[in-house]
């Protein structure tokens, strides 16, 4: 059997301006963009219902074909809301990482790992252990 060790590491300060940010907003903005929209169609949802709020609309595709591809549209960009959100918050895990722990620790000891062993590290590292030593921290701000 071969065992291997983990290397120690240093962590990056998390308390300086840009340190929290991603330089990859899209997934952010993709995911905002998509709930004005999502707001607007679910309120045309609820003007459009044919009976009482709350009460289901029973073969809505043959009776009702505009609701239902309106409402179907709803559930899409809801679906893509999440989808969006979830990439941003991958996103912005992945890059604190890097900035926290340093690119070359990040990507031997956690880019591999599922989610949640790998982001779970970045939180003890975030949270918890704050004031452990760090080494310093290259100037990462979006300027």
């Amino acid at each position: 059997m071969v065992s291997t060790t983990r290397s120690a590491f240093s962590l990056r300060p998390h308390n300086v301006i840009g340190a929290w940010t991603s330089d990859d907003r899209r997934h952010v903005e993709s995911a905002e963009q998509l709930l004005l929209e999502l707001e607007e169609v679910a309120a045309q949802v609820v003007e459009q219902w044919p009976l009482p709020i709350g009460e289901t609309v029973r073969n809505a595709e043959a009776d009702h074909p505009d609701l239902y591809a309106l409402t179907r549209r709803r559930d899409r960009i809801s679906d893509s809301v999440r989808l969006f959100s979830a990439l941003a918050v991958e996103g912005f895990l992945n890059y604190y990482g890097v900035v926290r722990l340093g690119e070359e620790a990040f990507n031997a000891h956690f880019e591999r790992l599922g989610l949640v062993p790998s982001y779970e590290p970045c939180y003890w590292y975030a949270i918890r252990w704050p004031s452990l030593p760090m080494i310093p921290y290259a100037d990462c701000s979006l300027s």
